[in-house]
């Protein structure tokens, strides 16, 4: 008997052909293939299904890895970007004299430096720069927890260290 799909030799009686895996029906003494895939009206098969939940598995589980990994991504992605946000406000505060400061400058450079953090936690600079402005604004809780955020970043900065040794003696009787 021959397999009517690949049209090899195969043993009398085979349910399937062992060389290319189709079903083969025998009616009559004559064989056929079983259609085991459905096809639509166009002639191609469809998709099957566990192909599907096999796709939608692995755009899931990249999903899940991408967003657990934005910490780390994110400063290569958008480190250009944080650090033009960075610049924009040292600008902003450096371009007039801090006691003629406008308001609106100070809140437009705190929201720019906000930004520069929030596209790039590791960002030391800005982080600085936003210690300096709260430590003027009088928000010592808040230069507080800058520095705490810049040391985790960088046990060595020599600014971030000034600032602590000033908070604590500030909290000395």
């Amino acid at each position: 008997m021959f397999c009517p799909n690949c049209g090899r030799q195969i043993p009398d009686g085979s349910k399937f052909c062992p060389y290319c895996g189709e079903k083969i029906v025998e009616v009559a003494g004559e064989t056929f293939l079983k259609q085991t895939k459905e096809k639509s009206s166009t002639g191609r098969r469809k998709p099957k299904k566990k192909l599907l939940i096999i796709t939608l598995v692995a755009v899931f589980v990249i999903a899940v890895l991408f967003v657990s990994m934005y910490s780390y991504i994110a400063p290569i992605l958008f480190k250009g970007i944080s650090n033009s946000y960075t610049e924009k406000a040292i600008q902003e505060i450096s371009s007039t004299q801090p006691s003629t400061t406008p308001e609106k400058s100070i809140s437009s450079a705190v929201n720019n430096l906000n930004i520069a953090v929030k596209l790039n936690p590791k960002n030391i600079e800005a982080r600085e720069s936003l210690a300096a402005i709260d430590a003027i604004n009088g928000d010592m809780g808040e230069v507080e927890n800058q520095v705490n955020n810049i040391l985790k970043l960088d046990p060595n900065d020599e600014y971030a260290k000034l600032l602590k040794s000033l908070l604590s003696e500030e909290g000395k009787p």
